[in-house]
This record gives C-alpha cells, sequence and structure tokens, in this order.
C-alpha cells in the first residue's frame, strides 16, 4: 500500500531573520522569495528563524537550535514538497521526501575566517558542510563559488 504524504505548500522558503540588513544575503533572500512566490502555479510560503530575543548571544543560540531541532516542531516543513533555504543552513532532521535546496553565496567561513563572529563561525563550520552534503540542488552566485563548493 502506498501511503502518499499529505503536502500543503509545493515550496517552503526558508530566509534570514526579518529585519535582516537589506544588502547581501538579506536583498537576495528578499528577491528570490517574491520571484517565487509571485509565480501563481506555484504554492509557496516564506517563513524565518525570527526570534524576539534582544540579547545577541541568546539569540545566536537561539537560532542554532532552531536549525536543529525546527524540522520536528515546524508544521510547515512537514507539509512542504520543497524546502528552499535562502542560506547555505538547512536546519536537520528534515523528511527524506523532502526536496531540499540552498543557495550558498560564500564560503567566508573557510576562505576568510578571521571576518567572522566566534559565534557565527562555529554557526557555520556546523551547519554549511552537512547542508551542502544533504542539498538536492544547490544555487550558488558565481564560478568562483561554484569553485569553493567543489575544492573543499
Amino acid at each position: 500500500m502506498n501511503i502518499r504524504r499529505k503536502t500543503l505548500f509545493d515550496i517552503l522558503i526558508m530566509t534570514p531573520r526579518e529585519g535582516h540588513n537589506k544588502t547581501g544575503i538579506g536583498k537576495v533572500s528578499d528577491i528570490l522569495t517574491e520571484k517565487i512566490c509571485s509565480i501563481k502555479k506555484i504554492n509557496a510560503i516564506q517563513t524565518s528563524f525570527d526570534t524576539k530575543i534582544d540579547f545577541l548571544i541568546f539569540r545566536k543560540l537561539f537560532l542554532a537550535f532552531n536549525y536543529i531541532f525546527i524540522g520536528f516542531f515546524n508544521r510547515k516543513i512537514k507539509l512542504s514538497k520543497i524546502i528552499f533555504c535562502t542560506t547555505s543552513r538547512l536546519p536537520y532532521f528534515l523528511p527524506k521526501e523532502i526536496f531540499k535546496v540552498i543557495f550558498v553565496h560564500d564560503l567566508v567561513y573557510l576562505r576568510e575566517p578571521e571576518t567572522m563572529s566566534m559565534l557565527g563561525l562555529y554557526a557555520s563550520k556546523l551547519l554549511a558542510p552537512n547542508s551542502i552534503k544533504r542539498a538536492d540542488l544547490i544555487f550558488c552566485p558565481s564560478k568562483s563559488t561554484y569553485s569553493d563548493i567543489k575544492r573543499f
């Protein structure tokens, strides 16, 4: 007997937290989300790893916790066919039948680690390589980033 999983969304777009800078990754995320959600034949929804925690260290710890455990607790994930993360970080524990897409903007944590905060560096080292391995499709903005992914 073939039991199909109930889906509600064709694509769940996961973006950086709301209020993220409107340049770089934040701007690219907004543009991609706007374009995908404007296609009438696609049932797409956007969500973010937002938190109202103001104290920076606790916010970053909360966000790291979210990436690890949101696959268990977020109902939108379980009701989606495709997860598209506009950053190079996929949540852990996603259902296997979900098609996983990421956008790798750069591998700065490998090329220029001294430019990152300590917590950001450790989060990238923990999440990005695993996400790249688990992704079914990877977008990158340049041949340089593509070469970095192949090399590292």
